[in-house]
C-alpha cells in the first residue's frame, strides 16, 4: 500500500511539481493553505508524511505546526518545511518539535524532496 502524503503549498505550481514527483509512489493530497491543511488532518489521520510551506495565506505553516502540536491525533505527522526563508530563528523554533524532520530551501529539486521524504520515512 502506497504512504500517504498531503503537500501544502499556496503556489499552484509548486503543488502541481509537487505532486508529479510523488504520485507514482506515494497517494498524494493537496492544500493550498494551513487552514484547509488542518481540516484534512483532522479528518484523516492516516498520513504519513506532511510536505508544508512556511509562508502562506490564511495560515501558514508555523501555525499550523503550533496546531498539529497541540492535537493528539496528528502530531505525530513527519514534516517537511518548505521555504524560501533561511532564518535560523525560524528553523530552531520548529525543530523543537519532533515531528518536523526537514527544512527545505527552495527552489526544489525532484531528486532532493524524494530523498528527504524517503529519508524521513525510513
Amino acid at each position: 500500500m502506497k504512504k500517504k502524503v498531503l503537500i501544502v503549498d499556496d503556489s499552484l505550481t509548486i503543488r502541481s511539481s509537487l505532486q508529479r514527483y510523488f504520485e507514482e509512489s506515494y497517494q498524494v493530497n493537496l492544500a493550498e493553505n494551513g487552514q484547509e491543511c488542518i481540516h484534512l488532518l483532522e479528518k484523516d489521520q492516516s498520513y504519513d508524511l506532511l510536505i508544508l510551506d512556511v509562508n502562506m495565506p490564511i495560515m501558514g505553516g508555523i501555525e499550523v505546526v503550533h496546531n498539529i502540536a497541540k492535537n493528539e491525533n496528528i502530531k505525530e505527522i513527519k514534516t517537511i518545511m518548505l521555504t524560501t526563508e533561511t532564518n535560523q530563528e525560524k528553523k530552531n523554533e520548529l525543530y523543537q518539535y519532533k515531528f518536523v524532520k526537514c527544512w527545505i530551501i527552495k527552489p526544489i529539486t525532484e531528486d532532493l524532496i524524494l530523498a528527504a521524504a524517503s529519508k524521513v520515512l525510513e
